[in-house]
């Protein structure tokens, strides 16, 4: 295994035992600022693996039309030593997103989800209205 470098996700294959990586959500967590987004016509909904830190250790802003993520915990005991995490994710809103409607929950298994309805689209500023020959 090689060391964490600058841009590497925590999600990367490498980093966790094959027996993590296989079945924590339905579908595999890779960079959740690429693959995770959820596209479809009614809802923006993203997630992200958080399962090392409880929800308390975990704070979401939305800043310049930025959601960020920030997880943190201190040092502590695990099955290899001690290990202290964090990190900071920073996703880009959606523009038919209204950040005052994101709600966020934490799954069993440590996953964070953030949902919000989208907006509809802009109404067109100018009407054709057809003439009817009768």
């Amino acid at each position: 295994m090689r060391p964490l470098l600058y841009g590497d996700s925590l999600l990367d294959e490498e980093y966790w035992p094959l027996s993590w990586r296989l079945g924590l959500v339905s579908s595999r967590l890779n960079d959740p600022s690429e693959s995770q987004g959820e596209d479809n016509s009614n809802d923006f909904i993203l997630t992200v693996n958080t399962q090392h830190f409880r929800p308390d250790e975990v704070n979401i802003k939305i800043k310049d039309k930025w959601i960020v993520i920030h997880a943190k915990h201190e040092e502590r005991q695990d099955e290899h030593g001690f290990i202290a995490r964090e990190f900071t994710r920073r996703i880009a809103l959606p523009d038919d997103v209204d950040q005052f409607t994101i709600t966020s929950s934490m799954s069993p298994d440590g996953v964070l989800i953030m949902k919000a309805p989208r907006k509809p689209p802009p109404r067109p500023t100018e009407v054709v209205i057809p003439i009817i020959h009768e």
